[in-house]
């Protein structure tokens, strides 16, 4: 066969393959050798790739928080008691000394042996009230007293009403010679006939006549009165607001 039909043969062999590739339009990784990927997909790999992927990012979301059961246990609330007869209750501090007020202390039991037992526990009352400030119409130990407020508050503890001031008081009970006053009197101070201050008598002896009152400079205190510079210039007359009448 002539040189030339040969080449022309073989010419027209090499256009048919590469027609024939043209045509199934197989991957070019292919043509090269390498592992052939499938069309419109991914390789298996790339699908457990994908998978192991949306795995972890559903891992990777946290776990809705657990509810909490309705019935679940709570702390019980502080259980408050109110304070039985006879105790001693820590209140409330007043503004200008912080001292504690004792609200309600040693109140006296509803019989007693005798009106000179009455007396002792209405001093042994008002005494526990020693340190409270002294406050400008004060009836309150948890406010602070004036003198008046602090002898009302004391004696309506024993049942004993009182007028709200000092010269009101001054009208309540019997009158009572100042060497006879005794513990539970009301004892009243002032100058020109006018009355300034009022007093509950805690002893009167040979050492003098001592009171429980609500002063303006340290509040509620013990004073031997009749020894006083100060207060026995000032004293004026005694009422008797305890004894029946």
């Amino acid at each position: 066969m002539p040189h030339f039909i040969r080449f022309a043969l073989l010419i027209s062999g090499f256009a048919f393959s590469i027609s024939s590739c043209s045509t199934l339009n197989l991957p070019k990784a292919h043509l090269g050798g390498g592992t052939p990927v499938p069309r419109g997909g991914s390789s298996s790999a790339a699908k457990t790739g994908s998978r192991d992927k949306e795995s972890r990012t559903a891992s990777a979301k946290p776990a809705a928080p657990a509810t909490r059961s309705s019935s679940a246990s709570k702390p019980p609330a502080a259980s408050v008691k109110a304070p039985t007869s006879g105790t001693t209750v820590a209140a409330k501090k007043t503004g200008s000394t912080g001292s504690t007020a004792k609200s309600g202390a040693a109140k006296p039991a509803a019989k007693r042996a005798s009106l000179d037992e009455r007396r002792l526990e209405i001093i042994d009352y008002a005494e526990q009230f020693k340190g409270i400030a002294y406050k400008t119409a004060g009836k309150s130990p948890y406010t602070g007293f004036d003198c008046s407020g602090f002898t009302s508050y004391v004696m309506k503890g024993f049942g004993v009403e009182l007028s709200p001031s000092s010269t009101e008081q001054s009208q309540d009970g019997s009158d009572v010679e100042l060497e006879d006053v005794k513990p539970g009197d009301l004892l009243f101070f002032g100058t020109d006939d006018k009355i300034q201050h009022v007093a509950i008598v805690v002893r009167n002896d040979e050492e003098g006549i001592f009171c429980v009152h609500s002063t303006t400079s340290r509040g509620v205190t013990i004073d031997n009165v009749t020894e006083s510079s100060y207060w026995k210039p000032r004293i004026m007359f005694a009422r008797d607001v305890v004894s029946p009448r």
